[in-house]
């Protein structure tokens, strides 16, 4: 649920929203819960994160990179203060706690910590549905490195997502097997190397220039020498060229008429630089629910890079 413009936290407070002409009204009660919660589970996952750090790096945890990989993403830093209303801020702090009790449970000796894991990952895929794809590349980069007793853990741990999502389809669409959000008409899956490039290096829009230490984090947990943090370097690169071929039908009538977007008319973007504005957006913003498993590989990568600085002899 996203209220129709720019909307401050602080005018939230005893204002409903007329939505549609007037014919509905978005109570102010909900959303402030909306963002609230949000901004709960942002803290949340500032916390988790840091936890995660201190168990991977007792002697030098460097806890400050939670707070600094999310400063330094101006797209997700908007979210934070601006509009704290969108699910990204909730799957941040899903998807940290996840990594929290996933790095507690990495050498199988706590059943409960990966129970735990699975729970929050359950929970950010419900969050974000494109997350599965995270969650399926991880469970099979567990199961590659021969991790299959903490990947059977991760998946009772989620299990309840699965009658949670059935419950929700139930009450909103009247069966529990309904797949029409899968099937919305906004996105298109196609391979379109114009929206890959802007996507990744344009310097209006690319993650890495808008989120260079995510990016860089991630690149950290691909080289990692840990299979589980491995693990989560795949999860992470799978649901990122997931977004890199998740292209959004307003980009194909730049400039055009109004189209159709569930059943409602929707401008597609005026010019170039507004199709770079959307990406910018949209990229930065997905790419920043990533954050937490990046503070990971960051660490990671200080870590070897001071190892293999040479020392001084004491003369």
């Amino acid at each position: 649920m996203i209220p129709p413009w720019p909307l401050r936290l602080c005018d939230v407070p005893f204002r409903d929203i007329e939505l549609d002409g007037g014919r509905a009204r978005l109570r102010w009660t909900i959303l402030l819960a909306l963002g609230l919660t949000s901004l709960l589970f942002l803290l949340a996952g500032l916390a988790a994160t840091s936890g995660a750090l201190r168990r991977r790096h007792p002697s030098r945890p460097w806890t400050v990179l939670a707070p600094a990989v999310v400063l330094a993403s101006p797209v997700f830093l908007r979210d934070v203060f601006v509009r704290p209303f969108y699910a990204t801020l909730t799957a941040y702090g899903a998807c940290a706690l996840f990594a929290l009790f996933f790095v507690r449970a990495r050498d199988g000796r706590h059943g409960r910590d990966a129970l735990a894991a699975g729970f929050f990952l359950g929970l950010l895929v419900l969050v974000r549905l494109e997350t599965g794809i995270l969650a399926g590349a991880t469970g099979l980069a567990l199961l590659a490195s021969r991790r299959g007793g903490l990947l059977v853990r991760l998946v009772l741990g989620a299990s309840w997502a699965v009658p949670a999502w059935c419950i929700h389809n139930q009450l909103v669409f009247g069966t529990p097997l309904e797949l029409a959000i899968l099937r919305g008409d906004i996105n298109r899956i196609a391979l379109d190397l114009d929206w890959i490039a802007c996507a990744l290096l344009h310097p209006a829009s690319g993650i890495v220039v808008w989120s260079p230490l995510i990016v860089l984090g991630l690149t950290g947990l691909w080289t990692s020498r840990s299979s589980t943090l491995r693990a989560l370097g795949v999860g992470s690169a799978a649901l990122i060229l997931l977004y890199l071929v998740r292209v959004p039908v307003m980009a194909e009538h730049v400039g055009g008429d109004p189209i159709i977007i569930g059943d409602l008319p929707v401008d597609p973007p005026r010019t170039r630089e507004d199709l770079l504005g959307l990406i910018r957006s949209d990229m930065n913003r997905y790419v920043g629910v990533l954050a937490p498993r990046a503070v990971l590989g960051l660490r990671g990568r200080l870590e070897r890079r001071g190892s293999r600085r040479p020392r001084r002899r004491a003369v």
